[in-house]
């Protein structure tokens, strides 16, 4: 796939409308000021780095952002965690994928097992490992976004 960028607003339908899918890069600005006016989502991915990002913004302020590196783990989590997180990253399956990847790293297992007793996303940590691509669509599905 390579690179993609999604920016989408909801107006006063409710409904979130495409804004822009490119192959640019992540940048929180943007996703800000298309959300003065009311709501913005923004997700990104690079497959070959296995990079992520997700932002939402009301009202000109960012909700939640997130950011994922292959290499890194969880580079950025700021904001109050969303609905699809417990449903998408912290689900009973997820938690098993997460114990058969790692099972051969104790000190690991113990680790996923803290953090999806708690259910949130810690800046600076690996856990949950993520397909880049894969969470991308799998929030696309969450939201209803449509992709043109």
């Amino acid at each position: 796939m390579g690179s993609f960028y999604g920016l989408w607003t909801r107006d006063g339908d409710g409904a979130f409308h495409v804004r822009k899918i490119s192959d640019d890069y992540f940048e929180i600005g943007p996703v800000v000021k298309a959300s003065r006016d009311g709501a913005a989502l923004a997700l990104a991915c690079q497959t070959t780095a296995d990079y992520f990002a997700f932002a939402r913004c009301e009202g000109g302020q960012v909700r939640r952002e997130l950011g994922y590196d292959g290499s890194d783990g969880w580079s950025t989590v700021e904001g109050e965690p969303e609905a699809w997180e417990a449903e998408i990253l912290f689900s009973a399956s997820e938690r098993a994928r997460m114990r058969e990847l790692l099972e051969d790293e104790p000190d690991r297992l113990l680790e996923v097992d803290e953090l999806f007793a708690a259910g949130r996303l810690v800046a600076g940590r690996a856990i949950p490992i993520i397909d880049a691509y894969g969470l991308v669509r799998a929030v696309m599905r969450w939201y209803g976004l449509p992709e043109q």
